[in-house]
């Protein structure tokens, strides 16, 4: 996003353009999706090397260093062109503090949080600071830590169903039966295992 936030939204149209997703969050900048897009971008400088990756980064830190609302502290959603921390509830209307928002979606949703945003910084300091090659070296694992990584990749392969697909047994909502589901949260957890397994035999092997 351009300024007074260049950061990401948490979610965007078809255009690419922010945009309303489910009735409490209307369309904002996120500084927890900012702060995912950074480790992203991060990721990928360090396997690349292409320093346009690490330039995106600069003027998002900025912006979430500057946005806190306390220490170590942010609202989830700023809005478009003020930059001002807004909240939502089931009105489908934006509010500017909490405190106006239903005690139900001021209980029940994550407003207000640190959202790992200061090791995302502090991350990116030190890849500033100590480079590319030094950061790709301390990271690198050694070959005897995979076997426990191995059998964490087995268990993963096991749990596809003849389909290919991770089945998990879930609720539609509280106090609902146990149902089998296809969730993206076991998806990204199963992928990412496979992945940090992959990452790490080319480190080892190397």
């Amino acid at each position: 996003m351009p300024e007074p936030h260049p950061g990401w939204a948490q979610q965007y149209d078809f255009a690419m353009s922010p945009s309303w997703a489910r009735v409490m969050e209307p369309p904002a900048v996120s500084s927890a999706e900012s702060g995912k897009v950074i480790d992203a971008l991060l990721d990928i400088y360090l396997e690349t090397g292409e320093q346009k990756y690490l330039d995106a980064i600069a003027p998002a830190a900025a912006w979430l260093r500057r946005s806190t609302i306390g220490p170590e502290r942010w609202a989830r959603l700023y809005e478009l062109g003020t930059n001002r921390p807004i909240y939502g509830d089931e009105r489908g209307r934006i509010f500017y503090s909490k405190a106006e928002i239903s005690a139900k979606f001021a209980r029940d949703y994550n407003w207000e949080s640190a959202y790992k945003n200061p090791q995302t910084l502090a991350n990116y300091e030190r890849v500033r600071r100590e480079g590319r090659d030094a950061m790709r070296a301390a990271a690198t694992p050694k070959r005897e830590k995979l076997a426990a990584l191995e059998r964490r990749v087995d268990g993963v392969l096991a749990a596809l169903n003849s389909d290919g697909r991770w089945i998990v047994q879930d609720r539609w909502q509280k106090g609902s039966p146990l149902e089998p589901f296809i969730t993206t949260s076991a998806f990204i957890a199963n992928v990412r295992v496979l992945t940090e397994y992959l990452q790490r035999v080319d480190g080892a092997v190397k």
